[in-house]
């Protein structure tokens, strides 16, 4: 008996190191989550994907920082954090030393030329009818045909329970209390500001933090 409950005891003490092991890590990851967007638009702006889906075949380090013209020790730094979020990654070769880089399906929401436009942690600081106007903006910078915006935001779980929800009522509150009428928004008021402003309609991609990556279409 004594032997079951030591056991016991130890199972418990076990359970509580992981507890709070793994609530540190998430401490960490609420407090650098602007990390992901940052370097998400960080991969646009450099026009990563473009570069990779020109190639038509995987792409080394050193052919891709040559194409973008940027150090090749930073974007291997840069590529990196998008391999392991998943937006690009990397198969095997005979060069150890030289990864070679593929797209997955969340780069290639962006690997196209001319119709596309980006908007990160800027719409969440206006009421509905500032960011129709603006979305309405985006949408006449693009083709009517083919065209997208990305959207990197927050999107308020309804329901269930998200592991960021909490993160997102937080910000929430801090956008009524700092700004006139900005907000973060559900998906349903996503969907209602994206399609007031014309669009078709869009996607939502979770990107392992607070924000998520929406894609509006025309």
């Amino acid at each position: 008996m004594e032997e079951i409950q030591s056991e016991v005891i130890t199972w418990k003490k076990d359970e509580n190191e992981k507890e709070e092991a793994e609530a540190q890590v998430e401490i960490w990851k609420y407090i650098f989550g602007f990390a992901d967007q940052a370097v998400v638009k960080c991969a646009i702006e450099l026009g990563i994907a473009e570069a990779i889906e020109k190639h038509g075949k995987p792409m080394s380090l050193l052919e891709l920082s040559s194409t973008l013209g940027c150090n090749p020790s930073y974007l291997n730094r840069i590529m990196r954090f998008l391999i392991h979020r998943k937006i690009f990654k990397t198969i095997s070769t005979n060069h150890e030393n030289y990864p070679y880089y593929v797209q997955t399906p969340l780069s290639l929401t962006s690997s196209t030329t001319g119709d596309l436009k980006t908007n990160l942690r800027i719409l969440h600081d206006w009421g509905d009818e500032e960011c129709i106007q603006i979305l309405k903006k985006c949408k006449e910078a693009i083709p009517n045909d083919n065209g997208r915006v990305i959207i990197v935001e927050a999107v308020i779980e309804e329901g269930g329970n998200h592991k960021y929800k909490d993160v997102g009522l937080v910000l929430d509150m801090v956008m009524m209390a700092h700004t006139n009428y900005g907000k973060e928004r559900t998906l349903k008021e996503w969907e209602y500001v994206i399609k007031m402003a014309g669009f078709k309609g869009c996607t939502v991609k979770s990107i392992n933090a607070v924000q998520c990556v929406i894609l509006a279409f025309c």
